[in-house]
């Protein structure tokens, strides 16, 4: 009895300590692969507010793509997977950046042709993220103004606004772990 008694303190420190340590659902590898790739992306996203040539942004473009792929097929947390789908959703608004650029330096319209439901059914889940946050009908005018210019420029955004989410709730999960 009295070796149960002495035992007992121990067990209640042992057992407190690890109820009181939130479970990680990813390791100290992950997280530093996640950090280095938010740093790519957040490049290009920088890049992209403060100004780039096409191919600059190409370039980095493909960098921040490059890194995803290997990320997401060898290291990315199983849990992580709304972080993973903003993720994914970012980079494709940065590819239809590049498409409706190159489509302007060809002076061709593939993002351009049709109805403005036609133009959102291409933006697909990349323009009705964006959208929910923003104002519909100053976009419907960009759009009937065909303005590629201000479509580039708001592929830009789009992307910025979606990396910036799949970043806030990254940079949080690793927070919520630390405390």
């Amino acid at each position: 009895m009295k070796q149960l008694i002495l035992i007992l303190p121990f067990i209640t420190i042992i057992l407190v300590g690890c109820s009181s340590e939130e479970q990680r659902d990813y390791t100290d590898q992950q997280k530093t692969a996640i950090i280095s790739f938010i740093e790519k992306g957040a490049r290009l996203q920088s890049l992209t507010s403060q100004g780039v040539n096409i191919g600059t942004f190409s370039s980095e473009l493909a960098s921040v793509t490059a890194a995803w792929d290997t990320l997401k097929n060898t290291n990315w947390p199983e849990s992580f997977n709304d972080e993973k789908e903003l993720v994914e959703k970012a980079i494709a608004g940065w590819n239809i950046v590049q498409i409706n650029w190159n489509a302007k330096i060809k002076e061709s319209e593939p993002y351009f042709e049709g109805s403005y439901d036609v133009y959102l059914a291409r933006l697909s889940n990349v323009g009705r993220y964006f959208l929910q946050k923003g104002d519909t009908d100053s976009y419907r005018k960009l759009f009937n103004e065909k303005d590629k210019d201000s479509m580039i420029q708001l592929s830009m955004s789009c992307a910025s606004v979606i990396f910036d989410d799949a970043k806030q709730r990254l940079y949080e999960r690793f927070r919520k772990s630390q405390k």
